[in-house]
């Protein structure tokens, strides 16, 4: 690793639950090192030279509680029966108090993908099972993976298209890394009833866990980021970017300006004002100053640098910088290739916004110049068959100009003999308007000009 020797730094192996993964080979000799491990592998703590400190469960009466709230949000914690605890106080002693364990076992209760009386007799035989497969050494693992898969059998074995469309999902992302799982693929699911399903599911989450975990838990922000960006493909732009803006400053308190939770909020609130046409200059800021941080942070070759990218380059496009836009994803396509493969989403989406950049290049020279032409052919002739203005003026002779550099960009030969009959001073250089603009290449700069003379008063 490059990093001085002379300051003291911290390194941090976290998940390093690989038993047969030699950490030592990962470990500097430096002094002025001070090394944390996380794992679940027992045998990792010969490594330590100060001690090691063994994570427990929470507290028995606390796991349970926590239970009973997720497993009921709207019912009084006072109201909930004896029983009802009592089975709860099972579960969460099984799970060993684990708070993760115990969220994702209200989680499948709450949905009635398994009954709270049902739950345990249910998880035991999971686990039983689990335990015959070679992989999973330890009954603690078990519990933990049984409380992911648990509901899922469940999930399966249902017939409606909701469930059916959650097995599919699941399976497909099973072959992504988690950071660079696409976020498309969750707003194509965002249109009409189920982008409205989503929004409700989303509010629920947010108002549960701010009602369990308060407003300023990591799991709250986390779920009031994915509410805004459902509001955000959805169309709804003021109620995403306000959520995102809540987002944003906690996390920004709470986690620095340059955490990758942070550095996400951010990018995203510049996706978002881009999405809206507005504050475009605010929008690249947050975009290109995210993106810089990520390169930063994250290196240069990370999914969500990329990602950023990517984003930059759809607002280059809404401000008329295709050169840029093209010359950042054109850089970016080998190492996409490189380190996400040729079938990656990732490389997909690149390709695919090079193709929009090139769809907004057409657009400026056969869309917005068909406005200019048939606009200023017609004051043009307007103008020259009242007898308004003479041919030589220069409001004349730069509408002309502009038709001169449309018809010669779409090689209308016919239209440009007939104009330079008309306006024989465009061979003579007298016309100053967008013409040389467009040569030069600067079309956002000559499509804005002609916006001026054609809107001017006279």
């Amino acid at each position: 690793m490059a990093f001085s020797n002379s300051e003291p730094w911290l390194l941090i192996l976290d998940n390093a639950n690989n038993p047969e993964m030699d950490i030592s080979g990962f470990l500097p000799a430096a002094a002025n090192w001070h090394i944390l491990i996380t794992t679940r592998n027992a045998c990792a703590q010969v490594l330590n030279t100060v001690g090691y400190f063994r994570f427990l469960g929470m507290d028995p009466r606390d796991a349970t509680t926590l239970l009973l709230r997720l497993v009921f949000p709207d019912r009084d914690i006072s109201t909930i029966s004896q029983n009802d605890w009592k089975l709860a106080g099972t579960i969460a002693s099984e799970l060993g108090c684990l708070a993760l364990a115990l969220k994702q076992a209200a989680t499948a209760i709450r949905q009635n993908l398994q009954p709270l009386k049902r739950y345990l007799p249910s998880l035991l035989g999971y686990c039983k099972a689990l335990l015959s497969r070679p992989a999973i050494q330890c009954t603690t693992d078990a519990n933990i993976i049984a409380t992911w898969e648990l509901p899922f059998k469940e999930i399966t074995h249902k017939m409606s298209e909701t469930y059916q469309d959650a097995v599919g999902l699941v399976h497909m992302l099973a072959f992504f890394h988690f950071a660079s799982v696409p976020a498309n693929v969750f707003s194509r699911s965002s249109d009409g009833m189920k982008g409205e399903l989503s929004k409700k599911a989303g509010k629920t989450a947010v108002s549960n866990l701010i009602k369990c975990l308060g407003t300023d838990d990591p799991l709250t922000l986390t779920a009031t980021f994915n509410l805004a960006r459902t509001h955000l493909h959805l169309g709804e732009y003021a109620q995403s970017y306000c959520l995102l803006g809540q987002v944003f400053e906690k996390r920004m308190h709470f986690f620095g300006a340059d955490h990758p939770e942070t550095l996400m909020v951010r990018n995203e609130l510049g996706v978002s004002l881009c999405a809206q046409k507005q504050e475009l200059d605010k929008a690249e800021h947050y975009v290109q100053s995210a993106l810089e941080a990520r390169k930063r942070v994250l290196g240069e070759e990370h999914a969500y640098t990329l990602w950023s990218i990517n984003d930059l380059s759809k607002i280059y496009c809404e401000v008329g910088r295709f050169e840029d836009a093209a010359r950042i994803l054109e850089e970016i396509l080998p190492v996409v290739t490189r380190t996400l493969g040729d079938e990656h989403v990732g490389l997909s989406m690149t390709k695919s916004n090079l193709c929009r950049v090139g769809n907004s290049v057409k657009s400026f020279l056969l869309g917005i110049p068909t406005r200019f032409m048939a606009v200023g052919a017609m004051l043009l002739e307007q103008k020259s068959g009242t007898g308004m203005l003479p041919p030589n003026h220069r409001r004349m002779l730069a509408i002309a100009d502009l038709l001169l550099a449309i018809y010669q960009r779409q090689g209308m030969d016919q239209e440009i003999m007939q104009l330079k009959q008309k306006y024989p001073q465009l061979d003579d250089g007298e016309a100053t308007g967008p013409q040389p603009l467009i040569a030069s290449g600067d079309i956002a700069s000559a499509m804005k000009l002609g916006t001026v003379i054609l809107d001017e008063p006279e």
